[in-house]
């Protein structure tokens, strides 16, 4: 299998190059993500926790599924191939809500966050994700490490 390629981009989100998922991991390098807030018709927001495997944040909680925009690939493209490998949903009907930056010792990504109510099953990807459940915003904001049973 090869290697999963990334675009590399400038600050205006240009692409610049192509690397490596790996060098864009070891050398911090800046690339595009997307991030998805998978709701359900009662408000409550999807929230799992990510594998111990996982080579960013392992063993984190997360409110939202998503990664990185492969080379060549656009922000929406992404988001749904993302929903659909780490919760199941096809087809996921997508609503754009903003952009970010983020930058951190291990993370350096201008990304699009988008937002998608669905309420079907959702079939987890057990390379990525350990356990999940819908939650009430309320409950999201009390959730706490050691004290969450996601």
């Amino acid at each position: 299998m090869s290697e999963e390629m990334v675009d590399l981009i400038d600050e205006n989100d240009n692409v610049v190059g192509k690397v490596t998922r790996k060098d864009v991991r070891e050398k911090n390098l800046l690339h595009r993500g997307v991030a998805i807030l998978v709701f359900n018709k009662n408000g409550e927001l999807f929230v799992h926790k990510r594998t111990d495997t996982k080579d960013i944040y392992p063993g984190a909680y997360d409110m939202t599924c998503g990664g990185g925009v492969q080379a060549g690939e656009g922000y929406e493209e992404a988001a749904k191939r993302e929903t659909t490998e780490e919760l199941g949903i096809k087809d996921p009907k997508l609503k754009f809500l903003f952009d970010f930056r983020f930058k951190n010792d291990e993370d350096d990504v201008i990304a699009k966050t988008y937002s998608c109510l669905y309420d079907g099953k959702i079939t987890i990807d057990p390379v990525e994700i350990v356990s999940g459940k819908f939650m009430s915003i309320e409950d999201v904001k009390e959730l706490k490490i050691g004290r969450a049973h996601v």
